[in-house]
């Protein structure tokens, strides 16, 4: 039974520690009687006297709860192939890390589910399934120009909506992003990037494997190359049609010839590289081979240059390099601190703060807490 590993685990920190059960519970703030009750089955142990004891111990909450560590299905992508290192091992590190702070929070009550999403019928074809899917999530976000749509904005609409912890952090410059599924726990994280229009991208493209619902294991398939798996097929072209739909693409771009000028405007509109934006002109028959060789050629800061954009893209790049926890998460975690169910050093952990001067900033400052929940995402400019 649960109880019974939690009571054996339990005692194993107890032992570890040197102390007596009274002394035990003295030191992490239980009452000896409770202890004692809890030990002997005769009474749970609360969600709060685990947090407790596993920040005394020093062991994970799952540990004390008997769960195993997660095993994701992981869709990870890194640009080019290499030989003898791994660029997404820190990644995966830091996935891990952030799913089992959300597996916490679920295991404490603090879980969210998209409401109302429901997955359109898969093709067979990957292109066609990948169209659909992006048609359906755009509907079921209500965006109806997604050229209007900033990237901060984006993607915490795609967070709330589809209820998926997403943080953003500085990787080794040959990963993307991967996402994250197990159980209750949704995941995307996806790299910081010196190119504006990548991160956008690979957000969707992440997006496209969550809601695709792939289970690929430990795999990480390379961004880039002749032989690529349906997967990741169908990834690309939700995250095409997600981020240029057809419809706008028409509309913004008019009824004449597609010059350089309107290519450059087109793709600032869309928020895309030069080289995304002209296979997607290519794939719709808007532009020939030749056109988009050239406009895929185009280097962003040229195309930047040409319609005077400078100021604004300045912008744009601090944005795409600065990191970002998962709001939802800190909400959560800053939520379980204020209603007792934790205490306050998983919050400082996850935001990355000493705990002490935390708390005496909060004493200081906040007569209350309430009204003070750090933003998790720091500076985010508009684009």
């Amino acid at each position: 039974m649960v109880a019974d590993i939690i009571a054996s685990r339990v005692r194993e920190v107890i032992a570890r520690s040197g102390l007596s059960d009274r002394q035990f519970a003295g030191r992490v703030g239980l009452d000896p009687p409770k202890l004692s009750k809890s030990l002997a089955g005769q009474r749970k142990f609360t969600s709060l006297d685990l947090t407790r004891i596993a920040e005394f111990g020093r062991v994970s909450l799952d540990w004390l709860l008997g769960v195993d560590a997660p095993l994701p299905a992981v869709a990870a992508r890194q640009v080019t192939a290499h030989i003898g290192r791994k660029p997404t091992d820190r990644a995966i590190e830091r996935a891990t890390e952030l799913a089992r702070r959300r597996a916490g929070l679920v295991k404490l009550g603090y879980e969210h589910l998209p409401t109302g999403w429901v997955r359109p019928s898969a093709s067979p074809d990957p292109v066609a399934a990948g169209e659909n899917l992006a048609r359906a999530a755009l509907e079921y976000l209500g965006i109806g120009n997604i050229s209007s749509v900033d990237d901060n904005d984006l993607t915490d609409t795609i967070e709330r909506r589809f209820a998926v912890d997403i943080a953003v952090d500085d990787f080794d410059d040959d990963f993307d992003g991967l996402t994250w599924r197990h159980d209750n726990v949704n995941l995307i994280l996806i790299a910081t990037s010196r190119v504006p229009g990548r991160r956008r991208f690979t957000l969707a493209h992440e997006l496209a494997h969550l809601l695709a619902e792939d289970d690929q294991g430990l795999v990480v398939d390379v961004a880039r190359g002749p032989e690529r798996p349906p997967s990741e097929v169908q990834a690309n072209a939700f995250a095409a049609s997600f981020l240029m739909p057809e419809r706008e693409v028409r509309e913004l771009s008019g009824p004449d010839e597609i010059g350089e000028g309107d290519f450059a405007e087109l793709a600032w509109k869309m928020r895309v590289t030069p080289r995304t934006l002209s296979y997607r002109l290519y794939n719709l028959n808007m532009i020939g081979r030749q056109q988009r060789e050239r406009f895929g050629g185009i280097r962003t800061t040229d195309a930047v240059r040409a319609i005077k954009r400078g100021a604004v893209f300045s912008n744009w790049i601090k944005y795409s390099q600065q990191k970002r926890l998962p709001k939802l998460m800190v909400e959560d975690s800053w939520q379980a601190y204020l209603d007792g169910a934790t205490t306050l050093r998983p919050f400082a952990s996850l935001i990355e703060a000493d705990i002490d001067d935390l708390r005496a900033d909060l004493e200081a400052r906040w007569s209350q807490p309430e009204s003070f929940v750090p933003d998790s995402a720091g500076d985010s400019p508009e684009i």
